[in-house]
């Protein structure tokens, strides 16, 4: 009996022992379980501060970019905001924020940020937006100009100079310039400029990449130095029509139709021929050269529907006689803006503001606007 009695006593306090245990690993499980989800809740939370923070430094990058005025330093030579470790103030911390410039008007950028040791990026491909550029006469120049016999020039000249008229040249419309020896028959006095009225060769748009209704796209370069016998148009891949060449100086020789805008680079244009016409698409220019516009001989013709913006000065190459250039839009100077005071030809040029509503021509036009064009894959 004692040893029944005994045998119970041991099995009791076997399963007390058992129970225990037992209780003890559930507590454990239950507090390590707890923990675990406290540190998954902490987790979480410094994730979505992170990426919140990420975020904020992209608002901040877009900010300084619509505002390069008050950007903090870092800057290139052009004055963007290259980005840097920016405070978001308070206990919020600090981001890290990269700006890269891929063309005229798209940046990359890229934010960095932590929170309690997790880490995240934010990054996006932004697009700065600018105005319509004021062209609002029929031609414009950055310095002094004698204006040539035979230029007929109707809708009034800006010029951030002195002009003067040659004997045989006939303009009308309104004189936005800085001195006036006399007013021609047909002109009103406007407002002298207070700065340049035409783009620079250092901030005119190439228009290397640029927007069309909600896509991006690249211009085309042209397969050689010279046009002639061809017609040339918009495409999918190239819906305005925008063709270049950087190849140096360029010749367009005859029956040449193009419905778009043509760039000349870093070269001028010589013009060899007759029957060319070139068309701008709505928002673009028409004619873009770095260097000179050249008639090359006489009995050649262009006519021009749109803005020509010029880099150099126009000219000729031997006699012009019997020459015309037509110009339905604008004819602008960026630099010297000579013109060649013995050209033989004739040269109409006839505001029409509808051709000449250009956006994003000039990196000197005020900011609208700043756009997310596209996430990136290291961001959302």
């Amino acid at each position: 009996m004692r040893t029944a009695r005994r045998i119970r006593r041991g099995m009791a306090l076997m399963l007390v022992l058992v129970v225990i245990a037992a209780a003890a690993v559930m507590g454990s499980a239950i507090l390590s379980g707890a923990a675990m989800q406290a540190q998954a809740s902490s987790n979480a939370a410094c994730g979505a501060q992170a990426r919140g923070l990420a975020e904020s430094g992209l608002s901040v990058a877009c900010y300084y970019l619509q505002n390069p005025q008050l950007a903090p330093g870092n800057r290139d030579p052009e004055g963007w905001w290259r980005g840097g470790e920016v405070n978001l103030g308070g206990s919020l911390g600090v981001v890290g924020i990269t700006v890269e410039r891929e063309d005229f008007d798209t940046f990359s950028v890229i934010s960095s940020a932590s929170s309690g040791g997790l880490h995240a990026d934010a990054a996006a491909r932004v697009e700065v937006v600018r105005g319509i550029y004021p062209i609002n006469r029929a031609a414009g120049f950055n310095t002094n100009v004698l204006i040539p016999r035979n230029f007929r020039i109707t809708g009034g000249i800006a010029a951030y100079g002195l002009v003067f008229f040659s004997i045989g040249s006939t303009v009308s419309g309104i004189l936005d310039v800085g001195w006036l020896w006399s007013i021609p028959f047909g002109c009103t006095r406007g407002t002298a400029p207070s700065g340049p009225v035409a783009p620079t060769l250092a901030d005119i748009n190439g228009f290397a990449t640029y927007r069309y209704g909600e896509g991006r796209f690249t211009a085309k370069r042209l397969s050689g130095a010279i046009l002639s016998s061809t017609t040339l148009n918009p495409t999918a891949d190239n819906p305005a029509g925008i063709y270049y060449w950087d190849g140096g100086d360029m010749s367009i020789n005859s029956n040449v139709t193009l419905n778009g805008t043509l760039l000349i680079t870093n070269g001028k244009l010589d013009l060899k021929g007759t029957n060319n016409t070139i068309t701008a698409p709505a928002g673009f220019p028409a004619l873009l050269i770095a260097r000179d516009l050249n008639v090359y001989g006489g009995s050649r013709g262009l006519t021009v529907n749109g803005l020509v913006w010029i880099g150099g000065g126009f000219g000729r190459t031997g006699s012009a006689n019997g020459s015309v250039l037509n110009i339905n839009g604008a004819f602008y100077f960026g630099e010297t803006g000579n013109l060649d005071s013995g050209f033989d030809g004739v040269v109409n040029v006839t505001f029409n503001a509808a051709k000449t509503q250009v956006r994003n021509l000039s990196s000197s036009q005020p900011i609208e606007s700043v756009r997310i064009l596209e996430w990136l894959p290291s961001g959302r």
